[in-house]
């Protein structure tokens, strides 16, 4: 059985806001890889443009990159590893 968890349960471990509570996700995934039940993150502005064809429903950014204009649920946090 596959566990899953609101986007703020998600928030929550990582002291961080989410953008949308109520998103309900199963998996972590890349950017590429990702379905529409995935989290993924954004380690680095070299994968920007794989935000415009990602699958994932939510992204984990941290907030010093929020000057990023992504137009994407995303969760904020400044400690990625906490989840991943």
């Amino acid at each position: 059985m596959v566990k899953e968890y609101k986007c703020s349960e998600l928030a929550e471990l990582v002291n961080g806001k989410a953008s949308s509570n109520n998103i309900v996700i199963d998996n972590i995934s890349s950017l590429e890889s990702a379905n529409d039940s995935s989290i993924s993150f954004l380690s680095d502005a070299s994968y920007i443009p794989k935000l415009s064809v990602t699958k994932s429903k939510v992204i984990l950014i941290k907030q010093d990159d929020l000057n990023i204009k992504l137009g994407i649920n995303i969760l904020l946090t400044a400690i990625v590893s906490k989840i991943l």
